[in-house]
């Protein structure tokens, strides 16, 4: 039993959190030309919870099928998914907490 597993409770492909940390990785640096004007923390910031929004919607996407490859096409389509909603949200908690720019 692997610790995705085990965190999860659920049995999902072993490639996904590579994958949805390259995504995250890379939404998170495209986030922070947003952000940017609240300091360097932000992409950290955005970083994990672009992670989180990747996760989450691989783990509610689980049993929805979809006529993917299930390793590797399958995580990219969902994780962007996950990851788009999830920058609305910043963008809209960061903007409404006083850009003065």
């Amino acid at each position: 039993m692997s610790f995705m597993d085990w965190w999860s409770g659920t049995e999902l492909p072993p490639s996904v959190i590579p994958i949805a940390v390259i995504c995250a990785l890379a939404g998170s640096g495209v986030l922070s030309l947003y952000t940017r004007w609240y300091g360097l923390g932000t992409l950290l910031f955005n970083g994990v919870a672009l992670f989180i929004g990747a996760m989450a919607a691989n783990l509610l996407a689980l049993d929805l099928y979809l006529p993917l490859d299930r390793y590797y096409v399958r995580p990219v389509v969902v994780s962007f998914a996950g990851m788009s909603l999830i920058s609305v949200v910043v963008l809209m908690w960061f903007v409404r907490s006083g850009n003065t720019e």
